[in-house]
Order: structure tokens, then C-alpha cells, then sequence
């Protein structure tokens, strides 16, 4: 008599059990192929279920393959259906994770960069925004949209970004983005197979693994603390592109100085290629305004790329680029074929957010929580250390540099802060020329209060010296 195990409290049917059961044993050889199954209604009055219940079961398994039956002569397995091994019907269980790249660790002190104060974030109002969204839509508008995105957002984007970055577009010009990553994977894929390609040395390491994907030959500058030295640039005949974060750079946090901003368009003017600017967290300037685009001294030879990941929350996944008119037919090409367009509610809950003005009074309250989170790094950094510690890249963003002289960050080092419970991260993580930042953390303080602040410089203290 074939057994099947059913559980009446689950939440799966009786009949889905009982064909998951069969099935797996027949994929693991428990029924033989030509082995006779009993009838429906002996079957179904041992395991004391309805006959409607193994009817439809067999019916399921003689549809798929598994069984067949004989006129007047009953149900066999089917042959050519074991599979050794495979099991087939169970039930994930649930862990305790949330799913995140970054699982969250009450032990540790996190100084991880590029991620903003979450608890920040007005998500009741957000919320409210999106339910009017919803409320309001006339139906034509949850069709497809034009690779583009949404006008409402771009029309929003371009009146802010001239506003406070003084980009020269207008809603024509942006092209919407599932965030910043899908910009620069856009960009090598129009720009860069087999192409030469400039780079900063640092460069965030998942962008540079993006160019590299291409095919591109990339060609590394180094930076010093007003960015990437323009006179040490290649002397070669074309140049597809220039990538730099010229507004702060990542991750040392130089601000790129007036003339090198002017020799990179000349040579990117004199190469026949562009400037790719990540503007990824200018807004965040504590001393003075903004720095302004470098996009605004020559909009047809520079791309101009921003994200909400740092402004409002990672997980929104809403980028853009403000593209010269000649490159907009291929970025749009390009885009149809990646997914066609960005998600569309989002994106019009976001033109909402900005048009109400509820972003420009975000970022002022923001802006006031991290320049008192960056001041009470610099007061810890300079009681533990004093003048052991030289601080950089401070006036600007949601991460600084400290450089220790005479302290050497290797993987030891890193592993022994962890164990005493705060983690960092190395410069040399994103060097493409190694063995320039080896005394030289950056330290994110974005997403921490100031009481983890002042206790994970307390650790970092205790661990290396």
C-alpha cells in the first residue's frame, strides 16, 4: 500500500501534498517505472481523504508525465522518470534575516559609507503621497512608458537640478534610471566596448567593475586632494570617457579645483569624448552652498549622473543623467532594451515629493543632522588621537577620511577591529594602484548616531594603539 504523509494543518491543499508525494517518489526511485499505484478509491479511503482529492492528484501526474494509466487495467509509473537525489515539495523555511545586503548586527559598529540617516526619512508622508498618486491615476497612465520615464520627474528634476547644482537641461535631456549603477552600465555599454576609458584612482570598485565589464581599456589617474590630476592625463588619441566625482571625490574627498575642471573638458573636447560626472552626494556641503556641476561649463561634452540613494533612501533605486543631445537616441535604445523603463508609481510619488517641496526640506534637515554627526566625529577622532590622526575630505558628503601615519591597515588589522566590534572599511578596497592609502580609512557616519559615533571611536582607539 503506498503511503503518503498528509497534514491537514498546513496551508497547502491535501491534494497538492499527496501529488508532491507521489512525485517525489518517483523521482527518487521509491516507485519504480511500471509499478502499479493504487486505485483512487483504495488510495483514498488509507489515507482517509476524499477520492476527488487522488483523482486530482493523478489527474496533475498523468497530465506531467510522471503516471499513465491502461484501460481496464489501472495507473502505472511512468517510464524515464527517476531522478536520484532531487527532492521536489519542500517548504522554505523562514530565517531570521530581512533579506538586506547589509544584515543588521547589534554587536558591531557599522562606519559604512554611501548610505544615508534611514530614520530620517518622512515614510508616513511618503506613504501619503503614493496612496494620492495611486487615488488620483487615470488608468492610461499604468501602461507603458517611454524609456525615458516619467515627464512629471523629469520636468521636476530638471527646474531642481538647475536650481541647486546650476545643470544646464531641460526635461528632455534626463533619462530616468533604476539608480546609479544602471547609469554607468548604460554608459559602457553605448560608450566603451574596446574603448580607452579614464578613471580616478580611487574609484568606487563596483563603477570601475562595471567600465572593466565593457571591455573597456582603462586608464588610471591618480587623485590628490583636489581630485584627479589632470596633468598626468594619457597622452593618447581618442578618449571614450573621463569618469570622475568632481563635486567629492570618492572615497578621499578632494573637490576638484576650477582649472582641472576646465583641462578635463578641453581634453575630453580634444579627444572626441566626454566627461562622466557622479554627483552622488554633493547636497551635503557644510561649509558654503553646493559645489556647482561641472556639467554647466560645457553641457554637450559632459554626462551628468545622480541618484535618490544617498539624498533619500537606497532602496528607492530612482537614478537619472542629464545626457548631451547627441547621445540621447543611443542611451534610449539602450535603456528600452535593459527593462524597457523604470519603475513608474515611484517615480511620480518622487515628482510629487519634489514639486511640494519636501526634498529641498529634507535635505536642510539632513543637512543639519550630519553637519552635528561630522562634528562630533572630528571632536572624537581628535580627543583619542590628537595629532596621530589627520582628517580629510570633511566639508562635504556623508563619509570622511581619517589617515593615521605610521599605522598600517592590512587585513590582520581590519580583522582584529571587527572582532573588538566596528567595522571599516579600506581605501585600498577601491585603488586600482595599491599601497597609496595603507594608513588611511574612510569613515561613514551617515546612517549612526552620535553615541555609536564617540563608542566606535573608542573601539577603533582601543585596537590600534
Amino acid at each position: 500500500m503506498l503511503y503518503i504523509k498528509l497534514d491537514r494543518s498546513r496551508k497547502i491543499s491535501l491534494t497538492q501534498q499527496l501529488y508532491t508525494g507521489i512525485i517525489e517518489k518517483i523521482l527518487n526511485g521509491a516507485l519504480s517505472a511500471g509499478e502499479k499505484l493504487p486505485s483512487s478509491r483504495n488510495l483514498s479511503r488509507s489515507l482517509g481523504v476524499s477520492r476527488n482529492v487522488v483523482l486530482e492528484a493523478y489527474d496533475q501526474l498523468t497530465a506531467e508525465g510522471f503516471i499513465e494509466s491502461a484501460h481496464g487495467s489501472g495507473t502505472y509509473v511512468a517510464d524515464g522518470t527517476r531522478m536520484n537525489g532531487y527532492r521536489i515539495g519542500q517548504v522554505p523555511q523562514k530565517k531570521p534575516l530581512t533579506g538586506l545586503l547589509y544584515e543588521p548586527d547589534d554587536t558591531v559598529i557599522d562606519f559604512r559609507t554611501g548610505v544615508p540617516d534611514l530614520s530620517l526619512f518622512p515614510v508616513k508622508k511618503w506613504g501619503g503621497l503614493y496612496r494620492s498618486v495611486c487615488e488620483s491615476l487615470d488608468p492610461i497612465t499604468l501602461d507603458y512608458y517611454q524609456a525615458l520615464g516619467c515627464y512629471e520627474l523629469r520636468y521636476a528634476l530638471a527646474r531642481s537640478l538647475n536650481k541647486t547644482r546650476g545643470v544646464v537641461c531641460d526635461a528632455d535631456h534626463i533619462l530616468i534610471t533604476t539608480g546609479a549603477a544602471q547609469a554607468f552600465a548604460l554608459t559602457a555599454r553605448v560608450l566603451t566596448p574596446k574603448e580607452h576609458v579614464i578613471v580616478e584612482d580611487p574609484i568606487n570598485n563596483d563603477i570601475l567593475k562595471i567600465i572593466k565589464a565593457s571591455g573597456a581599456d582603462v586608464h588610471p589617474v591618480i587623485v590628490d586632494d583636489q581630485g584627479i590630476r589632470a596633468d598626468l592625463l594619457p597622452d593618447l588619441n581618442t578618449v571614450k570617457y573621463i569618469f570622475t566625482t568632481p563635486s567629492h571625490h570618492f572615497p578621499t574627498g578632494g573637490i576638484l579645483s576650477a582649472q582641472r575642471r576646465i583641462a578635463l573638458i578641453q581634453y575630453a573636447e580634444s579627444h572626441g569624448g566626454y566627461v562622466v560626472e557622479d554627483d552622488y552626494d554633493s547636497e551635503y556641503r557644510f561649509t558654503g552652498a553646493p559645489i556647482h556641476s561641472l556639467q554647466s561649463l560645457n553641457p554637450d561634452r559632459v554626462i551628468y549622473v545622480g541618484t535618490f540613494s544617498k539624498k533619500l533612501f537606497p532602496a528607492l533605486r530612482i537614478g537619472y543623467m542629464v545626457l548631451p543631445p547627441s547621445l540621447m537616441e543611443a542611451f534610449l535604445n539602450a535603456k528600452h532594451l535593459e527593462d524597457l523603463h523604470s519603475p513608474v508609481l515611484e517615480q511620480l510619488t518622487l515628482a510629487r515629493f519634489i514639486q511640494d517641496g519636501l526634498l529641498d526640506r529634507y535635505i536642510a534637515k539632513s543637512r543639519r543632522v550630519y553637519q552635528e554627526k561630522r562634528r562630533c566625529l572630528v571632536d572624537a577622532l581628535t580627543r583619542y588621537f590628537g595629532g596621530r590622526v589627520i582628517v580629510k575630505g570633511s566639508a562635504t558628503g556623508i563619509h570622511l577620511v581619517a589617515q593615521f601615519p605610521g599605522v598600517l591597515f592590512d587585513k590582520e588589522k581590519f580583522d582584529r577591529l571587527l572582532a573588538g566590534g566596528v567595522r571599516l572599511y579600506p581605501i585600498d578596497d577601491h585603488t586600482i594602484t595599491k599601497g597609496l592609502f595603507d594608513d588611511t580609512l574612510m569613515i561613514g557616519y551617515g546612517n549612526i548616531n552620535n553615541e555609536q559615533i564617540e563608542e566606535g571611536i573608542r573601539r577603533i582607539h582601543a585596537v590600534i594603539t
